[in-house]
């Protein structure tokens, strides 16, 4: 069972870098509305990227003791601030509404890695439909070579099960320190997972890195798509 007590980062005075914006709040804080706008925000343009459909996938940012998770069956397209829940570390609703069903899923995420503090899940069809094939992402793409590092297929597991919020945060490795232009593939990292038949995770330490992740993945296999449809 999930461990409610989980060692934080600074916890007197945690620091969540959103978007452009740093914002220092105490670890009891009350719900903050802005947290709540960013997820939303975010959640919106996966849906306008076609990172995913209307309904499918989830997304949150860790703040000091608390989890801004998108709600069970959120609307993607049109998704509003005041539907974000909050949980605690445990994935406990500590606001109004349900949250998502790939909560233990966010939640095992962010106790093995501390460094993380945003968490995407879509359903981006070039990447699922290419984990059918393979059992590993083939990043051929730029971005996606010094961006990403390797990209890992895990097994189909039913959604919202324990056993899927264990592969996927297993799976996960450190975050690099920063991006230096080398290529990342022979590194030791692993910010980006896909399930198979399923969708994408990406994790970051912003809102923006995990979308820009599971952007640059998902270009990587259309491009993938289109080279080896060109190739027949």
């Amino acid at each position: 069972m999930l461990k409610t007590g989980i060692q934080l980062l600074n916890t007197r005075f945690p620091l969540y870098t959103c978007g452009n914006d740093k914002i220092r709040c105490r670890g009891t804080m009350t719900v903050d509305n802005s947290y709540q706008e960013e997820v939303a925000r975010y959640v919106r343009l996966t849906y306008e990227r076609r990172l995913t459909p209307g309904v499918g996938g989830n997304m949150s940012c860790k703040v000091g003791d608390r989890i801004y998770i998108t709600p069970a069956l959120a609307n993607m397209r049109e998704l509003k601030a005041e539907e974000v829940v909050v949980v605690d570390l445990g994935g406990n609703p500590l606001s109004k509404g349900r949250p998502a069903i790939e909560t233990p899923m966010h939640t095992f995420i962010y106790e093995k890695h501390p460094d993380v503090s945003a968490i995407l899940h879509v359903h981006a069809p070039y990447a699922v439909a290419l984990s059918f094939l393979v059992d590993k992402i083939d990043l051929i793409t730029v971005e996606a070579r010094y961006l990403l590092g390797p990209v890992p297929v895990v097994p189909e597991t039913r959604p919202g099960a324990i056993e899927l919020a264990k592969s996927v945060s297993a799976t996960v490795k450190k975050l690099p320190e920063k991006i230096t232009g080398v290529d990342l593939l022979g590194e030791e990292v692993c910010r980006a997972v896909v399930i198979k038949t399923h969708g994408v995770v990406t994790v970051g330490k912003t809102l923006r890195e995990a979308f820009d992740l599971a952007e640059i993945l998902e270009d990587t296999c259309r491009v993938a798509y289109l080279r080896d449809t060109w190739k027949s």
